[in-house]
């Protein structure tokens, strides 16, 4: 999906942006293809679209996490997915927008959320 195809929706669905939804991202490769030079700059271009547009796309988790190495029984480098992405992480470190502030955790909202918040952790016996 193109950025510009959310103000789209935007403009199709008021609640979008009355509501503050956002966009995650999950699960998301280019898959059957070489680890190549291609590869490496399509998966640069997910990246800064995503960067650029942190006002709606909130999370993002990329699927196959070991395709970015090549490996063998002795040795293990990055291969050119690995490169990119640690290019990204060289640059804009762990998180790509510092956030800082002491606002307190809000309250959960639906009944559900409450339900398993208010519970306490389960302890297996040993």
């Amino acid at each position: 999906m193109k950025a510009e195809e959310w103000a789209h929706y935007e403009k199709l669905f008021p609640a979008i942006k009355d509501k503050n939804n956002f966009l995650s991202i999950d699960e998301w490769a280019y898959t059957g293809t070489p680890t190549d030079l291609k590869l490496a700059l399509s998966y640069a271009m997910v990246l800064q679209e995503m960067f650029r547009h942190t006002d709606f796309i909130k999370m993002s988790a990329f699927t196959m996490g070991v395709s970015t190495i090549n490996f063998n029984p002795t040795e293990s480098s990055f291969n050119t997915t690995g490169l990119t992405f640690k290019l990204y992480r060289d640059h804009f470190g762990t998180v790509p927008v510092e956030v800082s502030g002491t606002s307190a955790q809000p309250a959960p909202k639906t009944r559900l959320i409450k339900i398993l918040t208010a519970q306490k952790p389960h302890r297996f016996p040993r």
